[in-house]
């Protein structure tokens, strides 16, 4: 196969086989081909874009912003692998993290990548960068670095090769002369689909005891006798509450099918449901209701296909912030 899952489902290049030392090694004729095969995709994936013919590719939000010409890093692996950002870049951006790390480590950091799987060598983020030394002054670049090559470093031969093929026929600075999205170019790929709300709601879960107070002409007009319990949570709407669950779900049921698929693909990362639908999502679609101010944006955890919404007072603001994030 040409491409692999990422952490969140979507489709990424296969890496090529990398030497002993990290690097890529000698170039195979086999290698020569998959390369070749690569930039054949990209053309095609292109041709179904000037076509308006939507292919059944979930493709990667990194490999769009890429498409666009846009820099990944920290945003992206944050949203991509939580556990990645907790154990290798939080204490980092923490106030005298350096200097926290380089006493816990006997060690400093320096200027290298994390050993992953696929490329267990760390290699130079910069130029001598085994020999710069991670500070305060320099720490947000170290953590940009870091992630972009996480993220792309062990297929930036394979992604370049899918990318010129893609540009041969849908040239980067057209894209971005008319300001067209990631998330946008993820549907332009993969289509709009047709979401069943209710199915949508029935195969998601969300956060237990989500309530809001109700607007005072509304905190009269409780039923009493109204003992029903929303699936999504663990308690039911009390006299003077809103359920902000099924304020969230009115908000999807009333945006478009395009609309929906961008709520989907920024909380998930896929621009595609899985063959079995809501069902086959894993992890599950969540939802959670977080008690943060009403300014803030959705948060969104791709790895996790979590979604995080302020208590936002009223369907109208959440609709909008919604549309914003």
């Amino acid at each position: 196969s040409l491409f692999v899952e990422s952490q969140d489902k979507s489709l990424l290049p296969r890496p090529l086989l990398r030497s002993s030392s990290g690097g890529l090694a000698m170039q195979s004729e086999e290698d020569t081909e998959v390369l070749r095969k690569l930039s054949a995709v990209g053309r095609f994936v292109a041709l179904a874009v000037i076509l308006r013919q939507p292919l059944p590719l979930p493709m990667s939000a990194i490999t769009c912003k890429y498409l666009l010409g846009e820099a990944v890093g920290l945003k992206d692996l944050r949203q991509l692998d939580a556990e990645f950002f907790r154990c290798r870049v939080q204490m980092v951006l923490e106030d005298r993290g350096p200097e926290v790390l380089k006493e816990i480590l006997g060690a400093p950091l320096t200027f290298l990548s994390a050993a992953t799987d696929v490329a267990p060598t760390q290699q130079e983020l910069k130029p001598g960068g085994e020999n710069i030394e991670v500070t305060e002054a320099n720490k947000h670049e170290y953590v940009e670095l870091l992630c972009e090559y996480y993220l792309c470093g062990p297929i930036r031969r394979e992604l370049a090769c899918f990318l010129c093929g893609f540009w041969s026929l849908v040239p980067c600075g057209m894209l971005r002369d008319c300001g067209i999205l990631p998330q946008e170019l993820a549907l332009m790929i993969s289509g709009v689909a047709d979401f069943d709300v209710d199915a949508w709601r029935l195969h998601s879960r969300s956060s237990p005891g989500g309530h809001l107070p109700a607007p005072p002409d509304q905190a009269t007009a409780t039923d009493a006798s109204d003992t029903s319990s929303d699936t999504e949570t663990t308690e039911s709407s009390g006299a003077g509450e809103v359920n902000i669950v099924d304020m969230f779900w009115e908000v999807v049921g009333e945006m478009t099918d395009e609309e929906r698929m961008k709520l989907f693909h920024f909380t998930t990362g896929l621009s595609r449901l899985p063959a079995g639908g809501f069902e086959a999502l894993e992890p599950q679609f969540t939802v959670s209701f977080v008690g943060k101010e009403p300014d803030d944006l959705p948060v969104a955890h791709t790895c996790g296909n979590l979604l995080e919404v302020p208590r936002y007072p009223s369907k109208a603001m959440m609709r909008h912030k919604l549309m914003l994030a």
